[in-house]
């Protein structure tokens, strides 16, 4: 059961948060997930037959120091369990820098820029003592209709192997709106997580 639990938690918290600040061309960067202080996200979570409503919210971005990335702290709350996170980007991509309050040892690469179907990349997370080796797929764009809308979304396909278990996750990420659907997958079950309400900052 724990090493379940900690399979679980490894793929929210690499998938749940943060993408944003790419170069699709020359002339515009893309925007797949805003880290601007107030951006908000409402999401509803579906899990063994009962719904769950959880928020994430941008509460602070940390004035970039010289030579290096501003960073963001993130707040999610998924019913009673409450995360809080620290991510960065640059035209390399969207890296990830505490997890649960925990700060790691090299910030992990979430999503890898230029944003381009077929893109694969691996990494490994340590949490809670224990090594996940995680890898990534990006996919071709499609449309995805939630509570919040109808988007042209970019699926992003996370595979998690971590204490003998294997989680299989779908994210996909919409243009200046940032996470609007994910599916996950692990021994059988299925979690699914659907936007209700998109904020933007003010």
């Amino acid at each position: 059961m724990t090493r379940t639990l900690f399979v679980l938690a490894v793929a929210l918290l690499v998938t749940v948060s943060g993408f944003t600040q790419d170069k699709k061309d020359d002339k515009k960067a893309a925007n797949l997930y805003p880290l601007t202080k107030g951006t908000k996200w409402e999401y509803t979570l579906k899990v063994g037959g009962q719904e769950i409503e959880g928020t994430q919210e941008v509460t602070e971005v940390a004035e970039a120091k010289k030579g290096e990335r501003a960073v963001s702290t993130i707040s999610t709350n998924i019913g009673p369990q409450k995360i809080t996170e620290e991510m960065s980007a640059d035209d390399k991509g969207v890296y990830r820098h505490a997890m649960q309050g925990q700060k790691l040892e090299t910030p992990i690469l979430a999503v890898k820029y230029p944003v381009k179907a077929g893109t694969k990349w691996t990494e490994k997370v340590k949490v809670m003592g224990q090594e996940a080796d995680v890898e990534f797929e990006t996919k071709d764009g499609e449309k995805v209709k939630v509570a919040a809308g109808e988007y042209t979304a970019t699926p992003v396909e996370m595979v998690v192997k971590a204490g003998g278990q294997t989680v299989n996750v779908t994210t996909w990420y919409a243009e200046g709106v940032g996470m609007v659907k994910q599916e996950m997958s692990l021994g059988g079950q299925k979690i699914t997580m659907e936007l209700k309400k998109f904020t933007a900052a003010k």
